[in-house]
C-alpha cells in the first residue's frame, strides 16, 4: 500500500508538526493548504520551541512574518528557547506575544554571545499573568537586563531558576 502524504488526515499532519520546532512548523505552513490547515490550529502552537541552528533565521524574520507568527503563538503555554549566538530581538517580541498564555519559560544561551540589539525599550510594561516558572541557563545577564528594560512583570511567578550565573563584564 502506498500512501501519499497529501492523503493523510490533517490530525496526523498536526501530530507530525508537534515534533518540529516552531519555525519549521511556521515555514511548512506556507507550503500548501494541508500544511496550512495543520498549522492553523491553536493546538499546533502550544509550545514555542527554538533551537540554536535557527537563531539567525529568527533575526531575519520580516515584521509581517513575525506578526503572523505571533498571532499563531498567542495560545502557547510553554516556551523552550535555546540559542548559541546572535540577536534575539525577534524572539523577545514573540515571547511578549505569548504573554497572556505562557506558563513556563526555559532559556538556554551561550555565554556572552547573545544580544537583544534593536528591541525598542520605550514601551509600557509587559505583564505575563500566568507565567509560573522561569529557568535560565547560560548568559543570564542579557536576559535579565532585557526583561528589566522591557519592563516585564511576572505576578504569579513561583519558581525562578538559574542553572549558571555569568558575572557582569566590565
Amino acid at each position: 500500500i502506498i500512501m501519499v502524504f497529501a492523503d493523510l488526515p490533517v490530525e496526523c499532519v498536526r501530530g507530525i508538526f508537534g515534533h518540529l520546532t516552531t519555525l519549521e512548523s511556521f515555514r511548512l505552513s506556507l507550503v500548501c493548504r494541508l500544511f496550512r490547515a495543520a498549522a492553523g490550529s491553536p493546538s499546533a502552537y502550544q509550545h514555542l520551541t527554538v533551537v540554536p541552528a535557527e537563531t539567525s533565521a529568527w533575526s531575519r524574520l520580516t515584521p509581517a512574518g513575525a506578526s503572523l507568527l505571533a498571532s499563531r503563538m498567542c495560545h502557547s503555554a510553554r516556551a523552550s528557547i535555546s540559542v548559541s549566538e546572535g540577536n534575539v530581538a525577534g524572539l523577545i517580541v514573540l515571547l511578549e506575544g505569548t504573554a497572556a498564555a505562557l506558563r513556563s519559560l526555559e532559556i538556554t544561551s551561550a555565554r556572552h554571545r547573545v544580544t537583544s540589539t534593536g528591541v525598542s525599550t520605550t514601551r509600557r510594561r509587559q505583564i505575563f499573568p500566568r507565567l509560573e516558572r522561569v529557568r535560565i541557563d547560560g548568559d543570564t545577564n542579557v536576559w535579565l537586563a532585557m526583561a528589566e528594560e522591557r519592563r516585564w512583570v511576572l505576578p504569579v511567578l513561583q519558581l525562578f531558576e538559574f542553572a549558571s550565573i555569568v558575572p557582569p563584564s566590565d
